[in-house]
């Protein structure tokens, strides 16, 4: 191989292969830059998972861990605002079950009512939660243009809601929860989405821990009522006592106001009282009751036994 007749385009060249060089081993740092970072990102969003499970994990009880989960997802995710909804087994209630008391829209009135009186499953709101496949963000107006929000517009403003976000909550294929959220920028998660699922995830988890002790617990506390009534009931040995014993127990239990028991009347065809608790004075007294107990009523023409 023969040198070219111009030494400066021989040198020319040597030029442009070392250019070439130093281009690839720029590219390669950059790329091995690229990948340091993103080895470092899932490093740290995994440090930030086991951190957060473990800390949800070591609550003592929910209002406690309704506060923990509020703080990570502001510091996580700029979100100031959560509530787990929890589904009910038959798949028709949702009711909110996690959440930060201490935020602005846990005061609203109409929050406490949706704490009172389970939420429907089948309403607007949820059906657009129910098809998603993915994190839905909406700005403030974008969320009240959904089917049924305009109305809660004065609550919006005065929680000074700036984006609303709501996601799926499944275990085992099964959609168990909806965790609804207020966040201040939709630029601000889009970036974090995967951790926010992979937290997600682990709030699912800890909802439905949460929800199966709290049945156990009140399956031990009924099982307890019910022997405890059944044991005082054994020791009674008149209506007056039986009617003081049973009556207190329901209204405690089943929180009612007042109480009877009627009873199907020898003849098969009529009913007539048995003990009953109404809360006016004349009836306090033993022939008031009598005159009451005395009156025979159809049970084919009764509405109550229709």
């Amino acid at each position: 191989m023969t040198k070219s007749d111009n030494p400066l385009q021989d040198q020319n060249k040597g030029m442009h292969t070392f250019d070439l060089d130093m281009n690839n081993i720029r590219d390669n740092e950059t790329l091995q830059q690229i990948f340091n970072d993103k080895v470092k990102e899932m490093v740290d969003e995994k440090t930030k998972i086991l951190a957060f499970s473990n800390l949800i994990a070591s609550a003592p009880n929910k209002q406690i861990l309704g506060k923990i989960i509020g703080q990570h997802l502001e510091d996580f995710f700029g979100i100031y605002e959560y509530c787990i909804y929890i589904n009910s087994r038959d798949g028709k209630w949702s009711w909110p079950f996690i959440f930060n008391g201490d935020t602005a829209i846990a005061q609203q009135q109409i929050f406490q009512d949706w704490i009172e009186t389970p939420l429907d499953l089948n309403d607007e709101l949820h059906k657009v939660g129910k098809s998603l496949t993915d994190v839905l963000l909406l700005d403030k107006e974008q969320y009240l243009a959904l089917p049924g929000m305009e109305v809660y517009r004065e609550m919006v403003d005065s929680i000074g809601m700036k984006g609303w976000g709501i996601y799926q909550i499944n275990l085992a294929n099964e959609l168990v929860a909806f965790l609804t959220f207020h966040h201040h920028q939709i630029h601000e998660m889009v970036p974090k989405l995967e951790l926010f699922k992979s937290i997600c995830a682990q709030l699912g988890i800890t909802a439905s821990n949460i929800l199966s002790r709290d049945e156990l617990e009140r399956r031990e506390k009924e099982q307890s009522f019910l022997l405890s009534l059944s044991n005082e009931i054994a020791l009674l040995t008149n209506r007056d006592d039986l009617f003081k014993v049973v009556n207190s127990k329901l209204k405690e239990l089943f929180a009612v106001t007042n109480f009877g028991i009627i009873k199907i009347d020898e003849d098969g065809k009529t009913h007539s009282a048995f003990m009953i608790d109404v809360q006016l004075p004349d009836l306090s007294k033993q022939s008031a009751f009598d005159k009451i107990a005395a009156r025979k009523y159809d049970l084919e023409t009764d509405p109550c036994f229709k």
